[in-house]
């Protein structure tokens, strides 16, 4: 009977560590990193436009380029309204929308274009904007105005 009971026992103790390590092994699988890549990306650049890591999508800084000349828009509205379009579709790409992002950085070369681009901002986050910083900065990439990052949950 003691036998029998101890053979139990490690069936048991075998069966879970056998689920504990299923469990792990497809935790591990939902944690594996997608490349997004979307129209703009710089080729050869040493960062992604975007990583997909389970149901987070964690977007990089983008600057305001029209993505079909590489030019720089001009002023800050069309440069917030360009970065946020280059991040729209790095969102979408990923299968995600706007309103999945939770949270998002904006770095200004000036912060007096704060309201400017908060005009703009709130035409692509219209109802329950994402949580944010804005920081004015010393300079940006390329001589941009304004570089936004952000994170996108489902």
């Amino acid at each position: 009977m003691r036998k029998r009971l101890n053979l139990i026992l490690i069936l048991n103790v075998f069966l879970a560590i056998l689920l504990i390590s299923c469990s792990a092994q497809q935790e591990q699988s939902s944690l594996e990193r997608t490349i997004i890549s979307v129209s703009g990306s710089v080729p050869g650049a040493p960062y992604s436009s975007g990583i997909l890591v389970g149901n987070t999508l964690y977007c990089s800084g983008s600057i305001g380029v029209n993505t079909e000349t590489n030019e720089l828009g001009d002023g800050i509205t069309e440069q917030t309204r360009l970065v946020l379009t280059i991040i729209k579709s790095i969102v979408e790409e990923a299968g995600f929308e706007m309103k999945n992002v939770v949270k998002s950085t904006v770095f200004l070369k000036n912060i007096d274009d704060y309201a400017e681009m908060n005009n703009v901002y709130r035409t692509f986050f219209p109802t329950e904007p994402p949580a944010r910083e804005t920081v004015a900065v010393a300079e940006i990439v390329r001589g941009a105005l304004v570089e936004i990052s952000c994170i996108a949950v489902k």
